[in-house]
């Protein structure tokens, strides 16, 4: 998907009457030789198609960084094709415009008539997006650039069989998915590094823009956008030496989408901006469930692992960090299954309250080594669970049952299980025993606890939530 912005360069085209072209560029040092320029490119290929050519200066005033990602040179190509077409008294359409604009990029069609749309094949194939609900966004570039050749060498394609279905804000986020992260991320941490800083600071999601290395932010309001913006210059941009630029408010759309049994606490959570594609999925009842449920109604445990959690203030703390995550509520409790809220729970393979293994624990921003191990500082680990759990969440499109399954099992083996049996629906996944019992586990869990012990069970939650149960 494309998405013009209020961040642009400006173009200024002034005819002469000798022959020939002539370019500067200010903003930047550009190195390359002219023909290398989109600019110089896009002027000397409408001088060839038109029946009247002249000489020209143009100045050229660069705001959007290079090698960002942001489409800066493709815009300023189309933008000097739109200039020249209007000098010479528009003799071509804005079909035509964008066939001479296939020359030059595949992007370059797209900004001849710039409006949110779906691109496809190498760009001749666009397709508006109406009504697309464009929120309050941050733009971050690091202090490197990324050549798109460079991004396009190592990305690894996956191939769309339906069209993203984008009609509400929740679908926006949920769908944010860019291919080139993957690849990024590895050659580039400080990048994976800025997306869990966003997070972290109340973005709704976050994503590499087009190839790199640019990162925008996305925010349900206006007063958001700006404090996280306050709160990264002060903490991320002194660490990790960034650029950052203010995205505007160019519309905001909201549109509630009520599902499940429970209308009250669906709307709710779309008010609150929780991202959580199935909430009747907390509540709801088969057999699989209530064979556990009758299991924790007979013991203990729910109601120590909550006292414990009381005594040492721990929900209180998870609840604010998940909060801001935008996460369901319901994930503060699944140390009640991982380790009974044991900061120091070693089950072999992983450590701490949020049971994390070695691998998962450094792709998430924790320091292990033999003589420090921060998967036990269940500060910092609550705060990678829920970068984690965020992460899991928008691959599995935000059905927490999948994410969990996820989260004890791993994405790619339930991924592949998923592939392999042709299903999304988690009851009907054929899963090895522990992931297939993790879920209705957890489930039963989070009822025993609600319905014994409330008291315990919604401490430090937020107000929407303890409203509505």
């Amino acid at each position: 998907h494309f998405v013009p912005i209020s961040l642009y360069d400006s173009l200024e085209i002034i005819p002469k009457n000798q022959s020939g072209i002539t370019l500067e560029v200010d903003g930047i040092d550009f190195k390359e030789g002219l023909q290398n320029n989109l600019v110089f490119r896009a002027a000397e290929l409408f001088q060839e198609h038109s029946s009247n050519p002249f000489g020209m200066s143009i100045i050229l005033k660069k705001n959007i960084p290079v090698g960002a990602g942001l489409g800066g040179g493709s815009a300023d190509a189309a933008a000097t094709l739109h200039v020249l077409n209007q000098l010479h008294q528009n003799p071509f359409s804005r079909k035509e415009l964008q066939d001479l604009a296939l020359n030059l990029g595949a992007d370059v069609p797209f900004f001849i008539d710039p409006e949110p749309s779906e691109v496809r094949g190498i760009g001749d194939v666009i397709r508006p997006l109406n009504h697309y609900p464009l929120l309050p966004l941050l733009i971050l570039k690091p202090s490197f650039s990324i050549s798109t050749a460079e991004a396009f060498q190592e990305c690894i394609p996956r191939r769309m069989k339906v069209p993203m279905k984008i009609v509400n804000d929740e679908e926006l986020v949920s769908n944010l998915e860019n291919r080139f992260e993957y690849t990024l991320f590895k050659k580039y941490p400080e990048l994976k590094e800025l997306k869990n800083q966003c997070l972290e600071h109340g973005a709704l999601g976050a994503s590499v823009s087009g190839s790199g290395s640019a990162l925008f932010a996305l925010f349900r309001t206006e007063s958001e956008q700006m404090e996280a913006a306050r709160k990264l210059k002060r903490i991320s941009l002194k660490k990790l030496g960034f650029f950052l630029k203010n995205g505007v408010f160019i519309l905001f759309l909201v549109m509630l989408v009520i599902s499940g049994c429970s209308k009250r606490t669906p709307s709710l959570r779309n008010h609150y901006g929780i991202q959580d594609q199935h909430p009747e999925t907390w509540i709801e009842s088969n057999r699989r469930i209530e064979h556990f449920v009758n299991i924790y109604r007979k013991n203990t445990h729910v109601r120590i692992c909550l006292e414990r959690a009381e005594k040492k203030g721990y929900l209180h703390y998870i609840h604010r960090v998940f909060y801001k995550h935008r996460l369901p509520p319901e994930l503060a409790h699944l140390p009640i299954l991982e380790s009974c809220f044991d900061t120091r729970a070693n089950s072999g393979s992983a450590l701490g309250m949020w049971q994390f293994t070695k691998a998962t624990a450094k792709d998430y921003g924790l320091r292990v080594g033999w003589f420090s191990d921060e998967r036990l500082n269940w500060r910092k680990s609550t705060h990678s669970a829920a970068r984690y759990l965020n992460e899991l969440g928008r691959r599995f499109n935000y059905d927490w049952r999948l994410a969990l399954a996820g989260y004890n099992g791993g994405p790619n083996y339930l991924a592949k299980r998923m592939k392999k049996q042709r299903s999304r629906n988690f009851w009907q996944l054929k899963l090895r025993k522990e992931t297939k019992e993790y879920v209705p586990k957890f489930l039963a869990m989070l009822k025993v606890g609600r319905e014994r012990y409330p008291d315990l069970f919604f401490q430090g939650a937020p107000r929407y939530w303890v409203a509505s149960r």
